[in-house]
């Protein structure tokens, strides 16, 4: 019998882009489809746009504005698929996605979780598409996974994942509904950009093993403002109080299923990610975050930055580093 999917698509105020959304869904390739959209509360158009398209496949669920987590739980819980694929209200799927997921590993046991490539883009003001390609600081995960991780157990690249810096969101993953019950539902008490992060690790927590699939690809949606992805980017203490929510739930979770010298260094670097990132602006998050990376007991990574901010950190530790280098770049300076 051919497995139903459900694709879950939460929606908050995308406007003209939840047509594009839409339309990758529909167009999937894979016979036993059903998609589910939950507007979020959308004070624009999205919900008379969602509801203008006449498919039977399609179901509109309409609640009360509670955040993007709290949508994907309320499509989850309308679900009926086998396999749930997660979509932002401004992110692409290709035709074939699925069927090539699906094709590839039709006879996964219940706890395996299927990954497919992924691709940031934007659109310009004429509307013609972009594709980013990977650099320094956009490392996606699928070029650095396989085939060394094809098939292996989702623990190992779970700790590659962390440790590497690589970038994965659900929109790459095939999830068969039983491994989503064992993960459990979206956390849904503070929100964050980190919320997809958070919910992939325990994903790969509660997963036996992880298959990667060649060309099942998607288009992630970047550089527009109010999009899923960039809502909550932003530079405020709570968007960045958020972050650190997420990033010690995750290392939680990794402690909790094996707290041994790897997991700990993982968890650490994890933290120090963050402090790096978040001092001096927020300074009470990043200290915290150090304060428990160093409650580790474990060697910590050194500070980022350019061959200058390197050494004073060696000399003068790395908070005076980093203010240093703040007060550098808002100088004019883009290289310290």
């Amino acid at each position: 019998m051919t497995p139903l999917v459900s694709i879950i698509i939460p929606v908050y105020n995308p406007g003209p882009l939840l047509d594009a959304t839409i339309q990758s869904a529909l167009a999937q390739t894979w016979p036993n489809l059903e998609i589910v959209v939950v507007d979020d509360g959308s004070t624009d158009d999205s919900l008379a746009r969602a509801r203008s398209y006449a498919d039977p496949r399609l179901r509109i669920i309409a609640q009360a504005n509670a955040g993007s987590c709290a949508a994907r739980n309320t499509g989850v819980r309308h679900a009926r698929g086998d396999w749930l694929q997660f979509l932002d209200h401004d992110d692409l799927l290709s035709p074939d996605k699925i069927a090539r997921q699906l094709a590839l590993y039709p006879n996964a046991p219940e706890r395996t979780l299927l990954m497919g490539e992924i691709t940031r883009f934007y659109d310009d003001a004429e509307g013609v598409r972009h594709e980013i390609p990977p650099g320094p600081d956009y490392r996606p995960a699928w070029g650095e996974s396989y085939p060394r991780y094809h098939r292996q157990p989702a623990r190992d690249w779970l700790r590659h994942w962390w440790s590497a810096r690589l970038e994965t969101t659900p929109l790459a993953w095939l999830v068969p509904r039983t491994l989503a019950i064992a993960a459990g539902p979206w956390e849904e008490r503070y929100l964050s950009r980190l919320d997809d992060f958070e919910y992939i690790t325990r994903l790969l927590l509660a997963a036996d093993r992880l298959v990667l699939t060649p060309d099942a690809r998607s288009w992630f949606r970047t550089l527009v403002a109010g999009s899923m992805s960039s809502t909550g980017q932003n530079r405020s203490r709570r968007a960045h109080e958020g972050q650190a929510f997420a990033i010690n739930l995750c290392c939680d979770h990794v402690l909790a299923a094996e707290d041994t010298p790897r997991t700990r260094r993982a968890a650490a670097g994890l933290l120090m990610d963050f402090a790096y990132a978040a001092y001096p602006a927020h300074p009470g998050p990043a200290l915290a975050a150090e304060a428990r990376a160093r409650a580790l007991n474990t060697p910590l990574p050194p500070c980022p930055g350019g061959r200058l901010t390197q050494r004073l950190s060696s000399v003068l530790g790395w908070r005076l580093a980093k203010r240093l280098q703040h007060f550098a770049i808002q100088c004019g300076y883009s290289r310290s």
